[in-house]
């Protein structure tokens, strides 16, 4: 199920759904996001269905996309730099972060062997 959920249009990220046969009467049209990529990541790996160089090559790259680097309007209160908006097809207000997302994230990349690396200490500075 893992692989039928991978993104088609942005290597390395991962949908909620499949994109080729999804539920029966499953309206389309969710984009990819940070919590599904990083639990879809966390079973390749601890499969070992894919290897951690070939994270380390993705997911720095492909979260620093919807990293904060300033609030935008309608942000929440908490929102700050470091942390990770959920959608990673949207920008600002339209994409919210979201905190379990962003420890989702924080576990995938310990998995992954970046937790020594500069988007890990950003993601864990932006939500302390």
């Amino acid at each position: 199920m893992t692989r039928r959920c991978a993104g088609r249009d942005l290597p390395g990220a991962f949908h909620f759904y499949p994109q080729i046969g999804a539920p029966r009467g499953f309206v389309g049209g969710l984009p990819a996001d940070i919590d599904d990529t990083a639990l879809a990541w966390a079973v390749l790996l601890h499969t070992e269905q894919r290897s951690k160089a070939e994270a380390r090559a993705v997911l720095p790259t492909l979260l620093a996309q919807v990293m904060v680097t300033h609030r935008v309007r309608g942000d929440a209160p908490w929102v700050r730099s470091g942390i990770l908006r959920t959608w990673l097809s949207a920008d600002g207000a339209q994409n919210p972060p979201d905190l379990c997302a962003n420890a989702n994230v924080l576990s995938c990349l310990t998995l992954a062997g970046l937790h020594d690396s500069p988007i890990f200490s950003a993601v864990a500075q932006g939500n302390a």
